[in-house]
């Protein structure tokens, strides 16, 4: 959602509930009553991705939330600089927190991410499938429903 269908998506509120199987779309000044409190703040990056900021056991990372993402990825450069352990090609972070909140663990597939060289992690369906999302992207806010 972040890169496909941004331009259309950057005019609405959107509340992305995998568990419940839903996508709704609102105008951005219900984004208040609709999302609630904002869990973190979405970082502007090149050509207009909002990223969003994490840690993990792993140390901070910036991520891109990716509801069209088969699972969650994590950059090969990433595991590798940091010296992160893995098997069989799987990160399994024990703390996955997002503004301070933990939503973890969480299993990624590495491997390098060519297309986004300024981004840590792509977070994806691994993820959604246990959390509703709402992203504000006039105020640039996520807020994360358990």
């Amino acid at each position: 959602m972040n890169v496909l269908g941004r331009a259309l998506l950057h005019d609405f509120t959107v509340v992305v509930d995998y568990p419940n199987g839903e996508i709704r779309l609102y105008s951005p000044d219900q984004s208040r009553s609709v999302c609630g409190l904002s869990t973190s703040k979405l970082l502007e990056k090149d050509d207009n991705i909002l990223a969003l900021p994490i840690e993990t056991d792993g140390g901070q990372m910036l991520t891109l939330m990716d509801t069209g993402a088969t699972y969650s990825f994590i950059q090969k450069k990433v595991v590798t600089s940091r010296n992160l352990k893995t098997v069989d090609d799987l990160y399994r972070t024990s703390a996955f927190r997002i503004g301070g909140r933990d939503f973890g663990p969480l299993e990624m597939v590495v491997l390098p991410i060519d297309g986004a060289p300024q981004i840590d992690a792509l977070v994806g369906a691994n993820f959604f499938s246990r959390h509703a999302v709402c992203f504000d992207y006039q105020g640039r806010k996520v807020s994360i429903f358990n």
